[in-house]
């Protein structure tokens, strides 16, 4: 599970990888394999397991349609129109800034 964690949230899911080492840690200091109580602590780690698996699966999911998806758009548009190397082609920053506009407003409809 940890090894799916993109390092981008990682630090926003730490609470719930700690709580979860806490349980394990718990269970390796407290509990033996002639403890009556290993049964319920197994299923406790597994639901702790489970739910970890479960955001994890979910951040990966949205980390990888929405957010990627979408700077992989952004980054795909131009933004200015340049005119190629021609230096004859704005005569004046009021020119190029109208140009601008212009193509922004018909790229925008």
């Amino acid at each position: 599970i940890l090894a799916e964690m993109n390092p981008v949230y990682s630090r926003l899911l730490s609470p719930r990888v700690d709580r979860l080492e806490r349980l394990v840690r718990l269970g390796v200091v407290q509990y033996t394999w002639s403890s009556l109580n290993v049964a319920a602590y197994i299923a406790e780690v597994m639901v702790e397991l489970s739910s970890l698996r479960t955001v994890v699966a979910r951040a990966n999911e949205v980390l990888s349609t929405r957010i990627e998806g979408s700077c992989h758009a952004i980054a795909a548009q131009s933004f200015i129109i340049l005119n190629d190397g021609d230096p004859t082609v704005y005569t004046s920053l009021q020119e190029f800034l109208t140009a601008q506009r212009d193509w922004a407003s018909a790229t925008a409809k």
